[in-house]
């Protein structure tokens, strides 16, 4: 699905399916096993093609950047072909993503690809969370709070 908030367009993904297709259901998955189906993929690229103007974000839980020094078993076992379709498209400022609690960030075509930490590797208070911005130019500011680092993403 998508939203539009203080003028970004934000597009939230599920790859939350095997390689044969078939959607997680309770116990009837493997972590390491994620697949954004072709229909979604094709929903994503005319989602984009009609908002070109609209700056945006991807969200998802799995990662998405295979092509980093990540280990593909953290990242979506088709996210080459989801990458391919995000490249197409200028208005695409990051992805927003975790799945890899340390976090990780990486860079590619003008797309920032941001894990946070997840907020369970910390015990309270330490963990980790953040307030992040978009400016009009693109500029993607993160205030982190606790054990997030502050980040400035430039367009």
């Amino acid at each position: 699905y998508s939203f539009v908030e203080g003028g970004v367009r934000f597009i939230v993904l599920d790859a939350n399916y095997k390689a044969d297709g078939e959607p997680y259901s309770r116990g009837n998955f493997d972590w390491r096993e994620a697949l954004i189906p072709e229909s979604q993929i094709e929903w994503l690229d005319g989602e984009l093609a009609a908002h070109r103007k609209q700056p945006t974000i991807i969200l998802l839980h799995q990662m998405l950047d295979s092509f980093s020094d990540i280990s593909p078993n953290l990242c979506v076992n088709n996210a080459e072909r989801v990458v391919e379709v995000l490249e197409r498209h200028s208005q695409v400022l990051a992805v927003v993503q975790g799945h890899h609690h340390p976090g990780h960030y990486s860079h590619r075509r003008g797309i920032h690809y941001l894990t946070f930490q997840g907020m369970i590797e910390q015990a309270a208070p330490a963990s980790a969370y953040a307030i992040v911005e978009v400016e009009a130019d693109g500029t993607i500011r993160v205030e982190g709070f606790r054990s997030c680092p502050d980040r400035v993403l430039e367009r």
